[in-house]
């Protein structure tokens, strides 16, 4: 998760806007809490709408009260707290974080690895009381995050084939507690579909300098085919991968018995995904 699954504040009314920060608040403060002043820094967009979400399926919705940002006492913020689920996204933003950190030392070379190196053992240890407290989500992204590895080893992947542990881990974690059968299938279908879009976007959005650092990407063959041509070819070919991921996460997200929340969420699934696509195609030059 990579804070791509984002708002589009434009379009948003001002008391879903606030809504939104409150829940961005409510996670940013529970991190401090629950590990330390650090961890807030690891917080991304992803995480608010997967808090949002399973919120919007609750029969009641969280008690808010007044406060002040943490880190800036003269910014009001409103929040809620001592939520169960609350205290699980904040688990989970350790343990995705921890994994995330542990691939990328593999990556990267340089500055860049040094201070990965420098940040490991206090990420490391928020890791540990993490993966006590939400065990089930620790077993899902390393299960995946091996997959991952083992897939990018061999010759040729398919797109499908290579986006699956991430799409099928977003899955599990989306239904993760669901006791609804049907509610459950389709709540890993939307973590499912919308994990796809994240790997993809974020595939897209590294591809030039996964060649240049010799990093696997899914669209590298089809980057460098369409180079010598135009690269709008390839431009047309991400999105028209992105739009499939993110139309199937839509189509899921209507059968959902949303009580509340429903027009942040309906913005960030129809105009946040689709700004962002548009941010990182326009990089290759596609308007």
């Amino acid at each position: 998760m990579l804070g791509y699954v984002k708002i589009y504040k434009p379009q948003l009314k001002m008391y879903e806007y606030e809504t939104y920060k409150g829940f961005y608040c409510s996670l940013c403060k529970e991190l401090g809490r629950s590990y330390s002043h650090l961890a807030p820094i690891l917080l991304n967009y992803d995480y608010v709408f997967l808090l949002l979400l399973k919120h919007s399926l609750k029969e009641q919705a969280p008690a808010f009260s007044p406060g002040r940002c943490s880190y800036n006492p003269f910014v009001k913020c409103s929040r809620f707290k001592d939520e169960e689920f609350l205290k699980k996204c904040s688990d989970l933003i350790i343990i995705i974080s921890y994994y995330s950190l542990k691939d990328n030392l593999s990556d990267e070379g340089g500055l860049k690895k040094l201070s990965y190196l420098i940040f490991y053992p206090v990420l490391r240890l928020m890791w540990r009381k993490a993966r006590k407290r939400a065990g089930q989500y620790d077993r899902i992204v390393a299960d995946a995050m091996r997959e991952q590895a083992e897939l990018e080893k061999q010759s040729g992947p398919s797109i499908d084939a290579v986006s699956h542990p991430t799409a099928h881990a977003l899955g599990q974690i989306f239904s993760a507690d669901e006791t609804k059968s049907e509610q459950k299938k389709i709540l890993y279908t939307l973590g499912y579909m919308l994990g796809r879009w994240v790997y993809f976007a974020d595939a897209v959005d590294d591809i030039e300098d996964d060649i240049k650092q010799k990093n696997f990407n899914p669209f590298m063959d089809q980057f460098l085919k369409d180079e010598n041509k135009d690269k709008s070819e390839f431009s047309d070919y991400a999105l028209c991968v992105l739009r499939q991921s993110a139309g199937e996460a839509t189509l899921a997200f209507e059968l959902l018995n949303v009580k509340r929340y429903k027009g942040v969420l309906e913005n960030i699934l129809y105009e946040g995904l689709e700004e962002v696509e548009a941010e990182i195609l326009n990089k290759r030059g596609k308007d």
